[in-house]
C-alpha cells in the first residue's frame, strides 16, 4: 500500500461523507426552519458512515490486492478485519441511538433509509459487473437521507440530488481505471467517459431556478466549486480530486451555517 498523506485519511475512513451529510442537514433544517437535534444528526452520520465502509469492505472482500487501484480500496483491504469488528459495534451503537432518541415518525423514516441502503449495496454488488447507473443511486440514496429526518423538502431534496449526481459522475470520470480494475459498469465507465461531466453540469443549471432562495446559496456556491475544480482536473491525481470535490460539497453548507445563524 502506498504512503497515505494526512490530507487522504477523512476519505480513507470514510469520516468525509458523514460530515457532509450533517453538514447539509442542518443547513437545510435552518433554511426551512425545521428541527434537526443530536439524535437524528447522530444516526445519519453513523448510518452513511455504514454504508460507505460497507460498500468498500464487499468490493475488496474477494479481489486480490492487484485488483485495488485507489487508497481507499486498499486501506479497505489491508484492514479488513478490524474494519468490520468496528462496523458491527457502530452498528449496534447506532441501534441504540435510534431506538432512545428518535422519534416513531423518525425511527420509521431510518428504517426506510436503511433498506434503501441495503437494497443499492446488493444490488451493486450482484450486477456491477454488466451494468449498473452507481452514480445516480449514490446521489439519490445520499440526499434523501440528508433530508428525510427534517421533512423531506422535496425541490432541496431533488436540487441537491443533483449536485451530488455531479459530483459522483466526475469523480467516475477520473476513476475510470479504478472501477475497470474492479469490473464495475456504470455511468462512468469508458462508454461514457467524456459525457457524463457536462452533463451532470447540465443538469444542474435548470434547477438553480427552481431552489427556494434560501436554499439556493449554499447549492450555487458548492457547483461552482465543483465545476471549478473539474476545470482543473487535469492538474491532480484522482486520490486529490476525489478529496477536493468532496471538499467543494463543505462550501456551500459551512457558507449556509454563517448566514443563517447570524
Amino acid at each position: 500500500m502506498r504512503k497515505i498523506r494526512w490530507w487522504q485519511w477523512p476519505n480513507l475512513l470514510a469520516i468525509d461523507a458523514a460530515v457532509i451529510a450533517v453538514a447539509w442537514q442542518h443547513t437545510f433544517a435552518l433554511s426551512s426552519g425545521s428541527a434537526s437535534g443530536l439524535g437524528v444528526s447522530a444516526v445519519l452520520a453513523l448510518s452513511v458512515w455504514l454504508t460507505y465502509t460497507a460498500d468498500r469492505l464487499f468490493d475488496v472482500g474477494n479481489r486480490p490486492p492487484r485488483d485495488l487501484l485507489s487508497a481507499r480500496h486498499q486501506f479497505a483491504k489491508t484492514h479488513s478485519l478490524k474494519l468490520w469488528r468496528i462496523w458491527m459495534a457502530i452498528l449496534g451503537l447506532n441501534i441504540t441511538i435510534a431506538l432512545f432518541l428518535l422519534s416513531r415518525s423518525a425511527l420509521l423514516h431510518g428504517l426506510v433509509l436503511l433498506a434503501a441502503c441495503l437494497l443499492y449495496t446488493l444490488i451493486s454488488q450482484k450486477v456491477a459487473s454488466r451494468f449498473f447507473p452507481k452514480e445516480l443511486f449514490v446521489a439519490v440514496i445520499f440526499a434523501c437521507g440528508t433530508t428525510v429526518f427534517i421533512g423531506f423538502p422535496i425541490v432541496e431534496t431533488l436540487a441537491f440530488s443533483q449536485l451530488c449526481l455531479l459530483n459522483c459522475l466526475l469523480i467516475g470520470g477520473q476513476e475510470v481505471s479504478i472501477d475497470k480494475a474492479l469490473r464495475v459498469n456504470s455511468l462512468s465507465s469508458d462508454d461514457y467517459r467524456g459525457r457524463t461531466g457536462f452533463v451532470g453540469i447540465l443538469i444542474m443549471i435548470p434547477l438553480l431556478f427552481l431552489i427556494p432562495v434560501s436554499s439556493s446559496g449554499p447549492i450555487i456556491l458548492s457547483a461552482i466549486c465543483i465545476i471549478m475544480i473539474f476545470l482543473k482536473r487535469r492538474d491532480m491525481d484522482p486520490e486529490k480530486f476525489r478529496v477536493y470535490l468532496d471538499m467543494a460539497l463543505l462550501f456551500g453548507p459551512l457558507f449556509g451555517l454563517i448566514v443563517y445563524k447570524a
